[in-house]
């Protein structure tokens, strides 16, 4: 939006800041019971998943999104998947399963309720 719309401004991306549990750091957090708060790691954990199959190889955005899931949605505290996504990380357009031609620089992004608490994360995976 900020190209398309010529804003004359420079987003600059830069790491999620995390609990050493993996936890983003967040005011929603506060909102948690503890055993929320513990189970909540599962977010980072599934997200690290998706980093590893993209650091083993794997391409295909589908397989992804649904590795990403499966670990999500086997937490029993878990009340909800809103979305799992795997897009471009520049234009946030989302890649097609099976697709083979993965760009440089791709997210993967979750929400996810815990209660009334939704989360939201993400990963950058990145070429070498």
């Amino acid at each position: 939006m900020v190209r398309d719309l010529d804003l004359g401004l420079k987003i600059v991306a830069c790491s999620t800041i995390r609990q050493v549990d993996g936890l983003a750091l967040s005011s929603r957090n506060s909102r948690l019971s503890t055993e929320q708060m513990k189970a909540a790691t599962v977010v980072y954990r599934s997200l690290r998943r998706a980093e590893d199959l993209w650091r083993s190889g794997q391409r295909d955005a589908g397989v992804l999104r649904e590795e990403v899931r499966v670990i999500l949605e086997q937490e029993s505290l878990v009340d909800g998947v809103d979305y799992v996504s795997v897009a471009a990380s520049e234009t946030l357009d989302e890649l097609e399963a099976g697709q083979d031609d993965f760009i440089e620089a791709s997210m993967v992004s979750v929400a996810v309720r815990f209660g009334e608490v939704r989360l939201i994360d993400n990963i950058i995976l990145e070429s070498d």
